[in-house]
């Protein structure tokens, strides 16, 4: 959990000041190293914020199927905290269609929750 700990510190770092192309270089290195799914979920958000990269947007979507819960919250809440209109967007229609399906109450309670906060 360290990882994610620098991941987000990181991830608030660059929203506040920006990103050099040094740091964005030792990010995409550690980036390419991670094997973790919940850290590899924040450096997506993290790359998708420095590199407005659609893809990363795709690749934490994807997640909101993952057979473990853990997961699918730990997308919804990365997604929520973005202030960015191309992902909240993105991220409200996905939530809608997850909510029709999900069975869990500890996800299906977080989309509503994020869903109203949008």
């Amino acid at each position: 959990m360290r990882e994610n700990a620098f991941v987000f510190n990181a991830l608030q770092y660059n929203k506040k000041i920006g990103c050099s192309e040094q740091e964005r270089t030792i990010i995409h290195k550690c980036y390419s190293k991670e094997k973790e799914l919940n850290v590899l979920l924040s450096y997506w958000c993290m790359l998708y914020l420095i590199d407005k990269d659609k893809s990363y947007i795709g690749k934490i979507l994807e997640h909101l199927n993952n057979e473990d819960y853990h997961i699918r919250c730990n997308v919804i809440n990365l997604l929520a905290d973005v202030e960015d209109d191309y992902v909240k967007e993105t991220a409200k229609t996905e939530y809608c269609t997850r909510l029709m399906k999900e069975d869990c109450l500890a996800v299906r309670s977080l989309p509503e929750e994020k869903l109203e906060e949008m």
